[in-house]
């Protein structure tokens, strides 16, 4: 019997200890944990969603609905993400995936973007199916220059040393960055919808009518060209003295 009891009283005198040690007054203010990030992998689907991925694992961070169709690779500046859309540009929080602002919204000066963007400092260089390229101020949101191509502009801008290097339609034009002054323009045999490729004092460029064109950086003066007798829809890359490109003709 005094066992039983003596039981009794030790579980009460726990208990007395797990409620005192429970008071409300012991608890800490109710303050947000900090947020913490990591690198992000960002990725665009046909399925009209952005994702953000965990690039080691995989893992789904957040998506966010498009509501449009997206060919266009997204672009970061600063702490923002930039999407093209076929009827925006869409400006997100790229940690948290945000929705910061919409950009051109049915206006008739902006068309739809099919090309991805490129970047000088906190300037998009982006083309438009209105024939235009644009530089946007990322800080001011205003229209630095806009160039028009006079051709659908299919292909990703390229910025090196100066100069956006852009096809369009059947030419390949070189701007100045900061004016979108024309410096020079090549006409191909067709259609470009590769974008260009910058190494050296050479442009390296694709076109529908199956030729990879190498042109001068300075002056757009053909240096040679190589044809495969088939379209040329993807960028040439340039490693190790060699240029690296795939054919229509089933071929590398």
């Amino acid at each position: 019997m005094p066992q039983r009891w003596m039981k009794i009283l030790a579980f009460c005198m726990a208990a007395t200890l797990v409620v005192s040690a429970c008071r409300k007054s012991e608890f800490s203010k109710d303050e947000k944990l900090p947020e913490s990030f990591s690198t992000s992998l960002y990725i665009t689907s046909q399925n009209e969603f952005l994702y953000a991925l965990d690039p080691r694992t995989g893992e789904k961070k957040w998506e966010y609905y498009v509501g449009s169709h997206v060919e266009a690779t997204p672009v970061i500046i600063g702490e923002h993400l930039y999407l093209p859309t076929t009827d925006s540009l869409i400006k997100l929080d790229a940690k948290r995936g945000k929705l910061v602002k919409k950009y051109w919204m049915n206006n008739s000066i902006f068309q739809q973007f099919i090309a991805s963007p490129a970047v000088d400092g906190n300037n998009i260089i982006i083309g438009a199916l209105n024939d235009t390229l644009y530089s946007l101020n990322t800080v001011t949101e205003n229209v630095n220059w806009y160039f028009n191509a006079g051709g659908d502009i299919l292909s990703s801008p390229t910025v090196s040393a100066g100069q956006v290097i852009l096809g369009a339609g059947n030419k390949v034009f070189a701007l100045d960055v900061a004016t979108g002054a024309k410096k020079w323009e090549f006409t191909g045999g067709a259609a470009f919808t590769s974008s260009a490729t910058v190494s050296g004092p050479f442009v390296f460029i694709g076109c529908l009518d199956g030729n990879l064109y190498v042109l001068d950086f300075a002056t757009g003066a053909a240096k040679w060209s190589y044809d495969t007798k088939a379209q040329i829809l993807s960028s040439p890359i340039v490693y190790g003295g060699n240029v690296i490109f795939g054919s229509n003709n089933s071929k590398l």
